[in-house]
Order: structure tokens, then C-alpha cells, then sequence
């Protein structure tokens, strides 16, 4: 197999796994908003998604953000990684932002949202830990090939 479609179907199958992994969060944020359960049950079974996750999605992202990628000729680079960086801080932000928008709306108690808030931020601290190092902590150059 060529390295380009190893890489490319190397990044469909991370993408695939992330996708599963938004689609589990959005359905437990739908039961939720629709009342079906309440805080302490939203708070479990996030908690389980995050668990059962963890180990086969953070491996995936810690992989993307830890490669040494190769910068072509041409002086692009694999933006997979940056890809999935994108996606997993938005989720991340998204879920906070979450149990603040009832808030102004005049929904909801300022308890139960810094509750949840702080929940999440503890529970799915992983799902950012890696891009936000990588990015970050590592100077331009190493990421972008410039």
C-alpha cells in the first residue's frame, strides 16, 4: 500500500472514530435537553462515554498531535492532525457553552451550570490536553514546516 493512501485512510479512520464519538455526546445532550434524564444521569453517562473512549480515541488524537510530520516540497503539511485539533477543541467549548446558553435564557440555576461545567471540563479534559500541547507548546516551525 503507498504511504499517501495509508495516510489518507489512516485520517478516515480517525475521523470515523471522532464522528461516533460526537454522535454519543449530541444523543446525551439531546436526552438531556429534552428532559429525558436529569443532571446526575447526563453526568453518568457522559462520564461512561468518556471512560469507554478514552483509551481508543485519546490514543488516536495523541498520535496526530505528537507525529513528526513530514513537510513536502512544496511546503505543506499533513493537516490532519490540525484537523482534529479544530474539531476536538470546538466539542469541547461547545459542551461548556452548553450549560451556560439556559442561563440567558433565564433557565436553569448558576449551581447546576457550574456544576456541569466543572464536570465536563474534568471528564473530558483529554479530549483537548494533546492538541493544546502540541499547538502550543511547540514552536511554529515544528508544526507548519515554516
Amino acid at each position: 500500500m503507498k504511504t499517501k493512501s495509508y495516510r489518507r485512510y489512516r485520517s478516515i479512520f480517525a475521523y470515523g472514530w471522532l464522528a461516533f464519538f460526537l454522535i454519543c455526546i449530541f444523543i446525551a445532550l439531546f436526552i438531556y435537553a429534552k428532559d429525558w434524564i436529569d443532571d446526575e444521569g447526563l453526568k453518568n453517562l457522559l462520564k461512561h462515554l468518556s471512560e469507554i473512549y478514552l483509551p481508543f480515541l485519546g490514543t488516536i488524537l495523541t498520535h496526530y498531535w505528537t507525529l513528526k510530520v513530514p513537510v513536502s516540497t512544496s511546503g505543506k503539511s499533513d493537516t490532519t492532525g490540525l484537523a482534529l485539533a479544530g474539531i476536538c477543541s470546538v466539542l469541547w467549548n461547545i459542551l461548556i457553552v452548553f450549560f451556560l446558553i439556559p442561563l440567558a435564557f433565564g433557565h436553569g440555576t448558576l449551581n447546576k451550570a457550574i456544576s456541569n461545567i466543572d464536570f465536563i471540563g474534568q471528564t473530558f479534559s483529554w479530549l483537548v490536553a494533546g492538541c493544546v500541547g502540541y499547538y502550543f507548546a511547540t514552536d511554529s516551525k515544528a508544526v507548519t514546516g515554516k
